[in-house]
């Protein structure tokens, strides 16, 4: 348990702020994904490397470091591929 005396507010609360905007961010996803499940599909082929790459080279808050190897090609909506592996990375 966290103690008051030991916490600072200001920054737990703009960690929290932080992780609500990210989990509304996955669920506005996930609401889109729901609707387009409805859709037909735009399929067509991608290059999810170099997709990966792309979306790995994306500024984020946070001192992660994403690493992108290989190549690999695949039939996909690229909109959709590219909602999944910003959510992956993010």
């Amino acid at each position: 348990a966290l103690h008051p005396e030991t916490v600072d507010g200001p920054e737990v609360l703009a960690d929290l702020d932080a992780e609500v905007r990210r989990m509304q961010v996955l669920v506005d996803d996930l609401l889109v994904l729901a609707r387009v499940g409805a859709a037909p599909v735009a399929a067509a082929p991608v290059d999810l490397g170099a997709l990966a790459r792309a979306v790995a080279a994306l500024p984020r808050p946070g001192s992660a470091t994403v690493m992108v190897e290989g190549r690999g090609g695949a039939t996909a909506d690229v909109r959709a591929a590219e909602r999944v592996l910003r959510n992956l990375v993010d």
